[in-house]
């Protein structure tokens, strides 16, 4: 079943039993909602005026559509209802979701992927964002198992290049290094641009271009962890619940979509 949980800023009268405690998550803004799982049933939560990301509730739940949430006291030992997805966890106006630098705040799936299997976070980044550029007469543009194919294509290129290092296998490293820093720099300056994001983080002086490029150059796996953090809304260390999801193409309905 499905039922709307209030949160209110006043204590009400409610029964102690079925309650459950709850944890605003990162980005979710007052009057929004996000969607909890407890006692094998799906619930949504809607933010009252005052709620802040990080805000801990306790909620009882029940039969009936209407639910009531009061504020938790320092005293109270409740079980913690899951957090099973919180769209659509905006970040703020023209800006990133957290910086380059935050990839500890998503270890897995984001920074483990974009270190190890890039190939299929950039997939999923530009099918979910409909990134067009760069492509070859249109192909792969935004198409998810065609970026898929492609990057994996560069990353045998890289790792054969690296094992079996020679002139001609030196070459195709070098050839094969230009692509993926090329891709990776053209994604962000066009997922910057698809999402509205003006925020330069190294510095004033240096135009959003100059910064992709640079950053895509020198930490290009961070570059795509900052992405799929901000695209897929990504806001706990851990979240290996959410490790299947990563190896396939975006569905209707996930997390921050």
């Amino acid at each position: 079943g499905k039922g709307e949980l209030v949160v209110v800023s006043e204590p009400v009268g409610v029964e102690e039993e079925n309650i459950y405690l709850v944890t605003i998550p990162l980005g979710v803004r007052p009057g929004e909602m996000f969607l909890i799982e407890a006692r094998q049933q799906y619930f949504s939560v809607r933010v009252a005026p005052g709620g802040r990301p990080g805000m801990t509730m306790r909620v009882q739940v029940n039969a009936s559509d209407a639910v009531q949430a009061i504020p938790v006291d320092e005293n109270s030992v409740y079980p913690e209802a899951s957090v099973v997805s919180a769209p659509p966890l905006r970040p703020r106006d023209g800006k990133w979701r957290d910086g380059i630098l935050g990839c500890c705040n998503n270890l897995v799936p984001s920074l483990c992927l974009a270190c190890s299997c890039w190939c299929f976070p950039y997939a999923r980044i530009r099918n979910k964002e409909m990134l067009d550029e760069p492509s070859v007469l249109g192909w792969p543009g935004w198409q998810y198992w065609g970026n898929l194919f492609l990057t994996f294509c560069l990353w045998l290129a890289v790792v054969a290049g690296n094992i079996y290092f020679n002139q001609t296998m030196g070459v195709l490293l070098f050839v094969a290094s230009l692509c993926f820093f090329y891709i990776i720099y053209r994604t962000r300056a066009e997922f910057r641009r698809r999402n509205q994001i003006t925020q330069i983080e190294c510095s004033d002086c240096c135009g959003a271009e100059l910064e992709d490029c640079c950053c895509s150059f020198f930490c290009p796996c961070l570059v795509l962890a900052q992405m799929d953090r901000h695209a897929f809304g990504r806001t706990k260390i851990c979240e290996c619940y959410r490790i299947g999801e990563a190896f396939g193409p975006p569905r209707e309905g996930e997390h921050a979509i």
